[in-house]
């Protein structure tokens, strides 16, 4: 199976993968972070938004700001020593992601149609549960040893 590491890096492309409505076209998440970011720093126009029942045209800004906060907390938590609180930098990494996720995916629940986000995003999805309990497993032996250590 995969160790966290590959498992991470994997949830990191998957999510950059990730296609969301633009326009009259499509994008590529890791384009919004790099193209729609600066777009966050216009906060006070009409075209940004926090809202989650917003076009993804407005909360594009917010969400490449979410992702790209989440892909450096994931890619700073395998450089640090593995230890307890390394999980869960790992896990408020996850929550980055998966919010943004959710941003890109609520159309599927307000217009009853599946949305493009959250079809390519499944992949995505299914690889971070699997980290997700790849972590939780870590976090209960690091709980286990810990424990061992005081008796």
């Amino acid at each position: 199976m995969f160790n966290i590491k590959t498992l991470i890096l994997l949830v990191l492309i998957l999510h950059a993968v990730i296609v969301f409505p633009a326009g009259h076209g499509i994008g590529f998440l890791i384009f919004a972070e790099v193209f729609w970011l600066p777009g966050f720093f216009g906060i006070g126009t009409e075209e940004f938004s926090f809202r989650i029942t917003d076009p993804v045209s407005q909360t594009i800004g917010f969400i490449a700001l979410l992702s790209l906060t989440g892909q450096l907390v994931l890619l700073g938590s395998v450089l640090l020593s593995n230890s307890k609180s390394t999980v869960f930098i790992q896990f408020i990494g996850l929550a980055f992601l998966w919010t943004a996720y959710t941003y890109l995916s609520i159309d599927l629940f307000t217009n009853n149609q599946p949305s493009i986000s959250f079809v390519t995003g499944l992949p995505f999805f299914v690889a971070s549960l699997s980290l997700t309990f790849k972590l939780i497993r870590q976090w209960v032996g690091f709980s286990r040893k810990s424990s061992v250590e005081h008796t």
